[in-house]
């Protein structure tokens, strides 16, 4: 029996989490409290084990928290996350949106408004050269670009009419603002790593919006 979704997303289509957790204690307990309380669900025993797992998580959580670098990583994020989806299975309402709220703060500090802006800019670069070296027909040069931007399927996929229908705020990812103050250091030219952190952030971010969304339907209460 698999993970039931939202919670199967954050552990199958962002495949990276399993290798980022292997350096993050936080998140590695947070995901074995999320198995380990499936297991005891499927036995039907007490989740006395999973109990254990994810006040290890919360433990290392509340240190994550006091260190403004490591509380902005995206495992930190995803390791709230799950606690946060623990809880729903658990039918915890008010220490699942503690946990939301906890997110919510996290990605207040990420200027990911900002990340998207330079991230679609270097993607955007990328498609231009890739046209130009077919034009040249430069197939060496293609074959490295192209490795690349077979992975930009999202270059066209933010609907900033969507946005600002539900932000209520005009939405533009085309226009360079000043970043908020953050505890995020945005880089002066995105490298590939880069890109692959933004990509899990924003990952990240829209299974805070669906779960923010469900808790809101719910608990009959106002989103977060």
């Amino acid at each position: 029996m698999a993970i039931s979704s939202p919670a199967a997303e954050i552990l199958t289509r962002v495949d990276t989490l399993p290798t980022i957790a292997l350096n993050h204690p936080a998140l590695l307990q947070a995901m074995l409290a999320m198995g380990s309380l499936q297991m005891a669900k499927l036995e039907e025993v007490p989740p006395m084990a999973s109990m254990k797992h994810y006040h290890l998580s919360l433990r290392r959580m509340a240190k994550n928290y006091q260190s403004a670098s490591r509380r902005v990583q995206p495992a930190t994020l995803a390791a709230t996350l799950l606690l946060g989806f623990y809880e729903v299975w658990n039918s915890d309402h008010d220490l699942w949106c503690k946990h939301m709220w906890g997110a919510r703060a996290i990605l207040k500090e990420i200027s990911l408004a900002e990340m998207t802006r330079g991230i679609l800019a270097v993607k955007r670069r990328r498609r231009q050269r890739l046209q130009e070296l077919r034009s040249q027909q430069s197939y060496d040069a293609f074959d490295a670009v192209n490795g690349n931007v077979d992975n930009d399927d999202d270059l066209h996929e933010v609907d900033t009419g969507l946005l600002a229908k539900l932000s209520g705020q005009p939405v533009s990812y085309e226009e360079q603002r000043a970043a908020n103050a953050s505890f995020w250091d945005l880089p002066k030219r995105y490298t590939e790593h880069d890109v692959e952190t933004y990509e899990l952030v924003r990952d990240l971010f829209w299974w805070y919006c669906k779960m923010d969304v469900y808790q809101s339907v719910l608990g009959a209460t106002r989103l977060l």
